[in-house]
């Protein structure tokens, strides 16, 4: 088996997930095979700064104008997330076998509830959870939802509403039918085909991924499907095999020309699609990642929001900051360097900073702390 560097490796993968030349934003929904939102706001959305990042003229408009033309569509994947429009087949495998079982969604008067809120979005037109009435079950925990919260996301899973739009990240929720006419006439695909849909569109968009990440990457199938898929497309050599430090990585045989580093920093969302699997990151790049909003204050090294800076092949830092919307600051909490930096490197930082401000509609920058250091590491374990 033909081995590839770690160099080679991870310009595979940078060109594919990060520099791909695309001339309008549903072009990088494509390749990217789906886009993470997440509820964190004290920078732009995660879905936006993932489209931002790779479509440096991109607005919210242009994304609101593709869910409105039925471009795209919300569902879940590996969580939450914009999924392009040709995904919508696939996506019934998932409605079709979708369970949620709980103290909640086990309850004949749960599944009472279902047909009621069903019937009401029927008669009334599209909605949203603020147009229940119904109360928390356990007000102050964490995941404590309405119960209609509950119905909604139940049918929205089954496949029976979609996201009709948003407002103030609000989704509003409708029928399935009215929301995209042209489902009533798409089936459900067989599972072999959906395999090799997740095989090619993970290859597409990871570069080179070995047979777990290809799997984790859409989670349509189950993992013998893929497997199944990888050997027969080896063998039909549409895919090939390397090796690299111990791992075997496949990639599509045909691949778009590699693209030459820019002479810039990007400043990555932690949902972001390049960096959200962080075992693979930690693989590949050596780079130790942790969002740390999850982990109590006064464990954080980083900050409440870190976002990773990448230069070329490296990740040489982490960026916490807010965007204090009422002031227009971008406020930079903490900036961390992990490594010396050139002056013309520095110099790039900040561009990208001054950038990032204007993305988060801020016109001036605040610089609290800056700090350097390696990133701390944990033992690099393959497998």
């Amino acid at each position: 088996m033909a081995k590839i560097s770690d160099k080679e490796l991870k310009k595979y993968i940078i060109n594919a997930q990060l520099l791909r030349q695309e001339s309008n934003v549903k072009g990088v929904i494509d390749n990217l095979g789906y886009v993470q939102i997440d509820t964190i706001h004290v920078t732009e959305r995660a879905h936006h700064h993932v489209l931002w990042s790779r479509f440096s003229d991109y607005n919210s408009d242009m994304l609101t104008e593709l869910h409105a033309g039925n471009q795209v569509f919300e569902y879940w994947s590996h969580a939450a997330s914009i999924l392009p429009i040709e995904s919508f087949r696939y996506s019934l495998l998932r409605k079709r076998n979708f369970a949620w079982h709980n103290e909640i969604t086990d309850t004949k008067e749960f599944h009472l509830l279902l047909g009621k809120v069903y019937k009401r979005i029927y008669a009334e037109g599209a909605l949203s959870s603020s147009d229940f009435d119904d109360k928390n079950l356990a007000p102050g925990e964490m995941w404590s939802w309405k119960m209609s919260r509950y119905a909604l996301e139940y049918l929205l899973h089954q496949g029976k509403l979609m996201v009709a739009r948003r407002i103030k990240f609000r989704k509003v929720y409708d029928l399935t039918q009215r929301v995209y006419p042209e489902s009533e006439h798409i089936t459900c695909p067989p599972v072999k085909e959906a395999a090799e849909y997740q095989v090619s569109q993970a290859l597409s968009a990871l570069g080179a991924a070995t047979e777990r990440e290809i799997y984790g990457y859409l989670s349509l199938v189950d993992r013998v499907n893929i497997k199944n898929v990888l050997a027969d497309y080896t063998k039909q050599r549409r895919i090939r095999e390397f090796e690299n430090r111990g791992q075997v990585y496949y990639s599509a045989e045909s691949q778009p020309k590699m693209i030459d580093y820019p002479d810039k920093v990007f400043i990555l969302s932690p949902f972001d699609n390049l960096i959200i699997n962080r075992k693979r990151i930690f693989e590949i790049f050596g780079f130790d990642y942790k969002l740390e909003c999850y982990v109590p204050k006064v464990k954080r090294k980083y900050g409440f929001f870190s976002m990773p800076l990448l230069y070329q092949d490296r990740f040489i830092g982490l960026m916490d900051a807010k965007a204090d919307r009422k002031s227009q600051v971008l406020q930079i909490n903490n900036l961390h360097i992990s490594e010396a930096l050139s002056p013309y490197e520095e110099k790039l930082l900040f561009r990208a900073i001054e950038d990032f401000a204007s993305f988060n509609n801020c016109h001036s920058i605040e610089l609290i702390r800056r700090s350097s250091g390696a990133i701390s590491a944990r033992q690099h374990v393959k497998g």
